[in-house]
């Protein structure tokens, strides 16, 4: 990371979350298009859906709500 990008984000990452959720928003929607991943990640990322896809539907795992997912998330960060 360049150092001008490391005094951004110090800078940016001492905003509130509402600001922070702002600029990231702003910059995603900058971007000219959509970030493009290799074959091989990309194969990846399929096969391990198409997994997650599978136990889901074969019932070897069960789903849990988002909102359950993201209390326990915030509960180990503090």
């Amino acid at each position: 990371m360049s150092p001008a990008v490391q005094n951004l984000a110090t800078v940016a990452l001492n905003l509130e979350e509402k600001s922070r959720a702002e600029l990231a928003s702003v910059l995603l929607r900058s971007l000219d298009q959509p970030l493009l991943l290799d074959e091989d990640t990309e194969r990846l990322w399929l096969e391990e859906a198409n997994r997650r896809d599978q136990e889901l539907t074969s019932g070897s795992v069960e789903g849990r709500p988002w909102k359950d997912v993201l209390a326990a998330a915030q509960d180990r960060l503090g």
